[in-house]
């Protein structure tokens, strides 16, 4: 069973909260340092929940009964028994959710952290060293995000062409550090002038243009969850304020906050984003008439519809 320190594992406690984190943590200290970094502050409003467990069989029941967006994981559990084929196993079903490797650094630990490389582990967190309560929050906020820009991300990949898919991909990981295309580029691995010319021959937006719309389809996705302020979401994907926010989403999308908090709001972006790449690909007109006037006949895909539209080639 879980620890008494933490809240229970619940399959309806996800969405309202900035973050649930389970966590195979058997210290108590480092439990309520985790706990800890989970509580609002001013920049980070919303509280989160901690579940912890002792052993991987508890851990695995969990995991298949409710979301959780980070996990928080020893090299071992209470009984000895190495996490590292958990791990693994964790990281092939559940993809979106981040895995944080945790460590105490003492003779003989380094073969543990071999095998937290060898499993998968986004990151790793050393006790005593990154452990603090403001390194923890600032890990555990980076890892949720990471997942929100995996769920968007799998939202929108089929309509991409594997150039265009590693830049979104990128932007949406990045969206709060606003990297130039420069930043963008190099990160690539390719000259921005390439990485222009890429997006040309696939007849597709340029970069600054899909730079702008992974960071709206990131706030549409955040502005469909619940308690999440327009004030709280710019800030977290980068905009300097809610009104710049509002201003990309009417551009991009011709939608307001208000209406992308129903429960098709993040679809409709989606569409938008859509209806823009098709309406590049074939050159008809400016680049957001279409997809504005897409998204106001139609809220949502119809039942059956392709999920992606062609873009590698001109109709």
């Amino acid at each position: 069973m879980g620890f008494p320190l933490v809240q229970q594992p619940s399959s309806n406690q996800s969405r309202p909260l900035e973050r649930v984190v389970a966590a195979l943590v058997r210290d108590r200290h480092d439990l309520a340092r985790l706990q800890e970094a989970l509580r609002p502050t001013d920049s980070t409003p919303l509280t989160g929940v901690l579940h912890a467990f002792d052993r991987i069989e508890r851990l695995d029941a969990a995991l298949q009964r409710a979301h959780y967006d980070v996990l928080v994981i020893e090299p071992t559990d209470a009984a000895g028994q190495p996490t590292e084929s958990m791990i693994r196993s964790i990281r092939e079903r559940f993809p979106r959710l981040s895995v944080l490797g945790h460590v105490v650094m003492k003779p003989g630990m380094s073969s543990h952290v071999l095998s937290f490389a060898r499993a998968g582990v986004h990151e790793l967190i050393v006790a005593g060293i990154d452990d603090s309560v403001l390194v923890l929050r600032h890990a555990l906020q980076l890892a949720s995000r990471r997942c929100l820009a995996e769920e968007v991300f799998s939202e929108i990949r089929a309509s991409l062409p594997r150039e265009a898919a590693n830049l979104v991909r990128y932007c949406l990981e990045h969206a709060s550090e606003a990297p130039t295309i420069d930043d963008i580029s190099r990160a690539l691995g390719v000259h921005r002038r390439t990485l222009v010319n890429r997006m040309q021959n696939e007849m597709l937006p340029p970069p600054s243009e899909l730079w702008a719309w992974s960071r709206v389809l990131l706030a549409a996705r955040y502005l469909e969850m619940p308690g999440r302020s327009v004030e709280w979401v710019a800030l977290t994907v980068g905009y300097p304020s809610a009104n710049a926010l509002r201003n990309a989403l009417k551009k991009y999308t011709g939608l307001v906050p208000s209406e992308l908090r129903e429960d098709d709001g993040f679809a409709r972006a989606t569409l938008a984003f859509r209806a823009a790449l098709l309406a590049t690909s074939r050159h008809i007109g400016p680049l957001m008439k279409p997809a504005v006037a897409l998204v106001r006949m139609q809220r949502t895909p119809p039942a059956g519809a392709e999920s992606h539209v062609p873009v590698r080639r001109a109709v």
